[in-house]
């Protein structure tokens, strides 16, 4: 077997130290400020910078230990704490992710009872659907999984199926007619510089920034390109070097 350079790698959670690969700490010490609740962990977080304004906003979920109940901080760059939102009950230590496109931002977890959305910098509320400029599609509802931005678009990973959002100033929008699935429970999603990586139970697939082409449909084409398998959140990472298999 080859060996692999992590060196290459992109870390995501993960750092390499002298001891070798290690998960990066958690950001407690932010987290655990007196203004936030005392008797809470931290469950995820991410600071974006508003591209007019380069204000940077840091967006920071806490845990409650006893009721598990998740709340967000909206907090600017000094970590005051300018909104907050409570999400709900989670399981333990959620997945958390985001998507942002056009200043607008989407949060959606597949252990989340909805998705939610808001503008850089702002509050959050409940994301509803947005029926499509076209009459011809049927809009859904906005599913529940992980999101990343892709391209263009804004791509949401829910059970075996990939969900893309039509094209435009609207994130709110996704059709059913633009669901493509894909073989196996999928675990994670990632935009690498040649395409949208897929992590599922079945193998590592690609689907090319082309495939968003087309106009309001993505064309559902897919290559597997790892036998790599996945088995649950998080224990997934992506390669900046091609040919990783």
């Amino acid at each position: 077997m080859a060996n692999i350079e992590l060196r290459d790698w992109e870390g995501h959670n993960t750092e390499i130290l002298e001891g070798g690969l290690c998960v990066r700490r958690a950001l407690k010490s932010h987290a655990q400020a007196s203004d936030l609740q005392a008797s809470s962990v931290f469950a995820g977080g991410f600071s974006l910078e508003a591209p007019n304004t380069q204000e940077v906003w840091h967006y920071v979920f806490l845990q409650s230990t006893t009721t598990r109940v998740v709340t967000l901080y909206v907090c600017d760059e000094e970590f005051n704490v300018i909104y907050t939102y409570v999400v709900g009950q989670t399981q333990q230590n959620p997945v958390i992710t985001y998507a942002v496109q056009n200043d607008q931002l989407m949060i959606n977890s597949p252990h989340f009872r909805q998705a939610l959305y808001g503008i850089l910098g702002g509050g959050v509320k409940l994301a509803e659907k947005v029926a499509s400029v076209n009459v011809n599609t049927t809009a859904i509802d906005i599913p529940l999984g992980f999101c990343t931005t892709f391209a263009d678009r804004i791509v949401v990973a829910s059970g075996s199926n990939l969900y893309i959002n039509d094209p435009g100033v609207e994130i709110r929008t996704f059709v059913a007619e633009n669901a493509i699935y894909v073989p196996g429970t999928i675990y994670d999603v990632f935009q690498g510089d040649d395409g949208l990586y897929v992590f599922t139970a079945d193998g590592v697939y690609v689907m090319p920034a082309d495939a968003l082409s087309q106009g309001q449909v993505a064309v559902p084409f897919v290559v597997r390109v790892a036998a790599y398998n996945a088995f649950d959140y998080r224990n997934a990472r992506l390669t900046i070097s091609p040919g990783f298999e």
